[in-house]
């Protein structure tokens, strides 16, 4: 179902703001969705396959954000210029 960056942070451990990196990549690259209810942003899951790659692919962003900070600010600067609804493409 749905969570909140705060449901994320809770059940993983991670910060707030290696979470919300996190989360906007995935959502940039049409993983994941986003639905706003007032104040709170809830992700959700797109499409039935996504679990899957979504488990495969997060140990790697975490580590790549540890890893590669300055890379990953950069990666998600790019990110913010773009719709959110446009794909996202990898260089």
């Amino acid at each position: 179902g749905d969570r909140s960056v705060g449901d994320l942070v809770t059940g993983t451990g991670g910060s707030i703001s290696a979470i919300s990196q996190q989360l906007k990549l995935l959502t940039l690259g049409g993983l994941i969705e986003r639905r706003r209810n007032g104040r709170n942003i809830y992700y959700s899951l797109k499409g039935p396959d996504a679990g899957k790659v979504l488990e495969s692919i997060l140990g790697f962003c975490m580590d790549y954000t540890r890893q590669h900070p300055e890379s990953a600010r950069q990666v998600l600067a790019e990110g913010a210029e773009k719709d959110p609804q446009e794909p996202f493409t990898a260089r």
